[in-house]
């Protein structure tokens, strides 16, 4: 398993901070859903200011996008065509 200590320190109200999600979930409605959400690229250098650091989220960011946007483009297309009323 690979650590990066971050060496800033976070808000005071913050434990954590979210890099990449994804989550399938039902919403109040009862709806099942698909959520996706990322730190946009742009944002990264913001945040982290270290080279070494910098590269290592860029990295990260890059590898897991590439899993989860097809996977959340997978999943809502199946719920789509599971949706889809025929007559």
């Amino acid at each position: 398993m690979f650590v990066l200590k971050w060496k800033h320190e976070m808000a005071s109200n913050k434990q954590e901070g979210n890099l990449i999600g994804f989550r399938i979930f039902f919403d109040a409605s009862g709806n099942l859903m698909t959520e996706f959400n990322k730190l946009p690229k742009d944002e990264v250098g913001k945040i982290f200011k270290e080279p070494e650091e910098h590269k290592i989220i860029t990295t990260v960011l890059d590898q897991a996008l590439y899993y989860f946007e097809g996977l959340h483009e997978k999943i809502e297309k199946e719920l789509d065509a599971l949706n889809t009323k025929t007559f």
